[in-house]
């Protein structure tokens, strides 16, 4: 597991699965007013050195967090600049600078053993979890991602976890309680961010 080796699969399920999701119902594009203050502390966000990690949005049902957060994930895998063209379908998106892995709390499975954000991103993007075969943590996976981290030939590429809407998570208290988990584990990693709402 590397950083180029789960960026297709991290920009594949953000866009065609979750982007896709909220398109016409959660997102409207054309019907999108920009929130110029929330622009700015979310870039100077994505800007802060460790151990800044994380944020949380929170707002009234309605207020467009969600439409923000898809909004911000389109432009972060979006081409670098607003002059260039949008990205054609056969772009390599594992030259992206941004490895956005996006999905949201309804899109978070109920398990019998309990709900493990952990384990819904990993096996989202192929990672095995099982203990013995697989990376079983959070944090295994972070140290494993931080050895790869300094061979990966695109500079300052950074992983940004995205997940929306916690609230309609199955257990949304045990998934906000390990989201917030793993974003004190991501603060030791200056590559690593996580955006919930």
């Amino acid at each position: 597991v590397a950083p180029w080796t789960i960026a297709e699969t991290a920009a594949d399920y953000s866009r065609h699965l979750t982007l896709h999701e909220m398109l016409g119902t959660k997102y409207l594009p054309q019907c999108y007013v920009p929130f110029p203050d929330l622009e700015r502390h979310f870039d100077a966000f994505l800007a802060a050195k460790p151990p800044r990690a994380g944020l949380v949005l929170t707002g009234l049902a309605g207020s467009g967090k969600s439409a923000f957060l898809a909004h911000r994930v389109e432009r972060l895998m979006g081409p670098p600049s607003e002059s260039e063209e949008k990205i054609p379908q056969d772009r390599d998106v594992r030259q992206n600078p941004n490895l956005v892995f996006f999905l949201r709390g309804n899109g978070i499975l109920p398990r019998e053993g309990g709900i493990s954000l952990y384990r819904d991103v990993a096996e989202k993007l192929g990672i095995s979890t099982r203990p013995g075969k697989g990376i079983a943590t959070f944090g295994e996976l972070l140290d494993h991602l931080n050895q790869k981290w300094t061979q990966d030939r695109v500079e300052g590429r950074r992983l940004i976890l995205v997940v929306d809407g916690l609230n309609e998570a199955p257990e949304p208290r045990a998934v906000l309680a390990e989201a917030l988990a793993m974003i004190e584990q991501a603060s030791r990693f200056a590559w690593c961010k996580i955006v919930v709402s």
